[in-house]
C-alpha cells in the first residue's frame, strides 16, 4: 500500500507543483506585463488544484468514510464552481470556491495528523512525504485563509498589497514540497515484526 501510494501520491503532488509554477509565472506575466488578470486561467487552475487534492487525501486517508466525505466534497466543490461560473464568467476570481477549498482542506489536513496520531506505522513521521505535502498545504491554506475571505470586500489597490502575503505562503509551501519530494521513501517504517 505504501509504494503504490509513494507513486501514484508523488505523481499528483509533482503535477501540482509544475501546474502552480505555470500559473504563478503566468500570472506574474500578465500583472507586470499586460496589466491585467486572467481570471478565467486563475479559476480553472484552482478547479484543478482542488480536484487534485482531493484525489491525493483520498490516496493517504485511510477511513473509508472520510474517503467517501472527499468524494462529496469533490462534487459539491465542482457544483460551486459552476455556479459562480455561470454568475461571474470570466469577470472575476471566484472567492467563494477557494474558501471552500481552504475550509475543506484544512479540515483534511487536520484530519491527516489525527489519523497518523492514532495509527503508528512509522518511527519519524517527519520522515515520510506524505507528511511534508500536507503540512505544505496546511501552513499555505491557512495562511491565506482569512486573505481569500475578504479579499472580496477590499478594494484593487488594498488587494494587492495583500498579495505580497500569498507569495509569501507560496514560498514557504514550496520549499516544503521540495523537501517532500527530496525525502527517500521507507526509510522510516517500523518493522511490525520487532512489535511482537
Amino acid at each position: 500500500m505504501h509504494k503504490k501510494f509513494s507513486f501514484k501520491g508523488l505523481r499528483v503532488i509533482f503535477f501540482l507543483v509544475t501546474l502552480s509554477f505555470i500559473h504563478d509565472f503566468y500570472a506574474l506575466y500578465l500583472f507586470y506585463y499586460q496589466h491585467k488578470s486572467n481570471f478565467i486561467f486563475y479559476n480553472i487552475y484552482q478547479l484543478t488544484e482542488t480536484i487534485s487534492l482531493y484525489c491525493f487525501f483520498c490516496l493517504i486517508i485511510r477511513n473509508t468514510s472520510i474517503k467517501k466525505v472527499i468524494v462529496f466534497f469533490g462534487i459539491l466543490y465542482c457544483i460551486v464552481w459552476l455556479l459562480s461560473f455561470l454568475e461571474f464568467g470570466t469577470k472575476s476570481y471566484y472567492t467563494s470556491c477557494t474558501n471552500f477549498e481552504n475550509m475543506t482542506l484544512l479540515a483534511l489536513a487536520i484530519f491527516y495528523y489525527y489519523e497518523q496520531i492514532i495509527i503508528i506505522d512509522s518511527a519519524f513521521i517527519y520522515a515520510e512525504s506524505t507528511f511534508w505535502i500536507v503540512t505544505a498545504y496546511f501552513i499555505y491554506m491557512a495562511g491565506i485563509f482569512f486573505l481569500y475571505l475578504y479579499m472580496a470586500s477590499l478594494s484593487l489597490e488594498e488587494q494587492e498589497k495583500y498579495y505580497v502575503l500569498n507569495y509569501i505562503f507560496i514560498i514557504i509551501r514550496t520549499i516544503l514540497l521540495s523537501v517532500a519530494l527530496l525525502i527517500k521513501p521507507g526509510f522510516s517504517k517500523i518493522d511490525n515484526k520487532n512489535l511482537i
